[in-house]
């Protein structure tokens, strides 16, 4: 039997605003008893996953004045930050290979001494005799 009855609208009242850090709000004011503070918590706003998709305009509009931790469960689960701020943390953040570039470039440069080119020269040169030998003694001595 197919029923026909339509659900309730959805509630259409006034829409909450989205609390600033500076406003008397409960959920702000008792969010941070019982754990240590975080880097940035004096500065930062946090709102519900629920305030941030019906106020998303006004949640757009704090963003723009600083970064705002969206909560699901009272946990913090994501940031919403302005462009200029993103784009600032991109430039700031360090290119991890062209640190391990740097790292393996100084690694090889240590390794260009007369001793080291010595010994490649050595193991390249050596017979098949003189390097099963030096296996056999490198096993010996673990």
């Amino acid at each position: 039997m197919i029923n026909n009855t339509t659900r309730p609208a959805k509630n259409t009242g006034p829409r909450k605003a989205i609390p600033t850090a500076d406003q008397s709000s409960p959920r702000i004011r008792s969010r941070g008893i019982g754990r240590k503070p975080r880097r940035g918590d004096a500065m930062a706003a946090s709102v519900s996953s629920t305030q941030a998709k019906t106020s998303f305009r006004e949640l757009i509009q704090k963003a723009k004045r600083g970064p705002v931790f969206v909560t699901v469960h009272k946990k913090r689960e994501a940031v919403v930050m302005s462009v200029d701020e993103y784009e600032q943390l991109l430039a700031n953040q360090r290119d991890p290979l062209a640190d391990m570039a740097q790292h393996f470039d100084a690694l090889v440069a240590k390794m260009q001494t007369s001793a080291h080119a010595a010994a490649v020269d050595a193991l390249f040169n050596a017979t098949p005799a003189q390097l099963g030998k030096a296996a056999v003694q490198a096993a010996k001595h673990g």
